[in-house]
């Protein structure tokens, strides 16, 4: 079966934007690597090291089960501007040895979103197909392939509540 890699920008992106389609993937028996690239210390309204430990203590529940993520703890807010990010991206990826690969789209509204679309896109690329997840906000991405995960909601809802 084949072996699938997803990699999210931040702790939840995997259950937002990913989970039902993983879902389906893992009950046909495809293996899943799940990769959360940032640490998630800048995603609320009191950021820091508390928040970072908060948010991984919520993805690794909410994912748990698809398997357990591999946390990078790149700099939220940063994968752009963050030296070693593409390579550490690259080097993630590659170490999983996907025949597929799930993540952001290009044109997404984050913007450590397009920056690990980017880093995603030139480490596997010529190694494999990518697919993109839609975004949340509208950003002119048109999807080619639509997956109906209408029988994963309940599960997907339970992981984005973790």
């Amino acid at each position: 079966m084949p072996h699938i890699t997803a990699i999210g920008a931040h702790p939840d992106d995997l259950e937002i934007f990913m989970f039902g389609m993983l879902s389906i993937c893992q009950a046909r028996g495809d293996t899943l690597s799940l990769i959360v690239a940032t640490d998630g210390a800048a995603g609320g309204d009191q950021p820091g090291a508390e928040l970072a430990a908060k948010r991984a203590i919520e993805t690794k529940t909410g994912l748990a089960a698809l398997g357990q993520p591999v946390m990078l703890n790149l700099p939220d807010g940063k994968l752009a501007t963050h030296d070693g990010a593409a390579a550490i991206i690259r080097d993630a990826v590659l170490d999983q040895q996907p025949d597929l690969v799930i993540t952001h789209a290009p044109e997404d509204y984050h913007p450590d979103h397009r920056a690990l679309s980017r880093y995603v896109a030139d480490a596997a690329g010529f190694l494999c197909p990518l697919l993109y997840a839609d975004s949340l906000m509208g950003t002119g991405f048109i999807p080619e392939y639509y997956v109906d995960i209408t029988s994963y909601m309940a599960a997907k809802e339970a992981a984005i509540m973790a």
